[in-house]
C-alpha cells in the first residue's frame, strides 16, 4: 500500500495535487497504530493525511493525538463527531455505512474535544479549510448549521467565518 501510495502521490504531485488518505472505519487506516504505520512507511513529500475525527473515535482512538502526531501532514479534515467506539463486529457489506450511523451523532453531541481538534487543525497546512461532514441527517440544512456553529465555537485559524457553509458528505 505505501509503494503504491508513493507512485501515485510522485505523479500528482507533479500537477499540484496532494494525495491525502482518509482514515475510514473497518478499513485498513481505522485504528491509530494503523495509521502511525502507515504515515511512518510513506514519504511526506508524496503522501498526506485526511483524518476523520469520528471514524478514529469509532476505532476507539483519540483523532486529537492522531492528528496531532501528524500535523505537518495532514492536508485536509472531516469535522465529525462519534457516541463512542463500534462496540460490535459489523460485517463489512453494501450495508456497512448504515450500521455505523448509530454510532455517529451531531457534531458536538459526542466524545470528540471539539477545541483540541480545532486546536490541532489550525497547525496544519490544510488550516484553511474547516469540512464539516454529514453522512447522514434527517435535516441536512439544520444540522450544518448546528456544526458550524460548534466548528466556529472552536476554530482558532479564523477559517470558519460569516460565508455561507457548504454541505459536504
Amino acid at each position: 500500500m505505501a509503494d503504491i501510495a508513493h507512485a501515485v502521490g510522485e505523479a500528482v504531485a507533479r500537477h499540484g495535487v496532494r494525495l491525502a488518505f482518509h482514515t475510514e472505519s473497518n478499513s485498513t487506516l481505522w485504528y491509530e497504530r494503523d495509521v502511525d504505520l502507515f504515515m511512518a512507511l510513506t514519504d511526506p513529500r508524496y503522501v498526506w493525511l485526511c483524518p476523520d475525527s469520528c471514524h478514529i473515535a469509532l476505532g476507539g482512538g483519540d483523532p486529537v493525538a492522531l492528528a496531532r502526531r501528524h500535523t505537518p501532514r495532514i492536508a485536509l479534515a472531516h469535522w465529525k463527531d462519534a457516541v463512542g467506539p463500534i462496540d460490535a463486529e459489523l460485517t463489512v457489506d453494501e450495508t456497512v455505512f448504515a450500521q455505523q450511523q448509530p454510532y455517529m451523532t451531531a457534531l458536538g453531541t459526542g466524545i470528540v474535544d471539539w477545541k483540541g481538534w480545532a486546536d490541532a487543525m489550525s497547525r496544519t497546512p490544510g488550516a484553511g479549510t474547516v469540512l464539516i461532514e454529514l453522512d447522514e441527517a434527517a435535516d441536512p440544512v439544520a444540522a450544518l448549521r448546528a456544526g458550524t456553529a460548534v466548528a466556529r465555537r472552536w476554530d482558532l485559524s479564523g477559517v470558519v467565518g460569516s460565508a455561507p457553509p457548504a454541505l459536504f458528505g
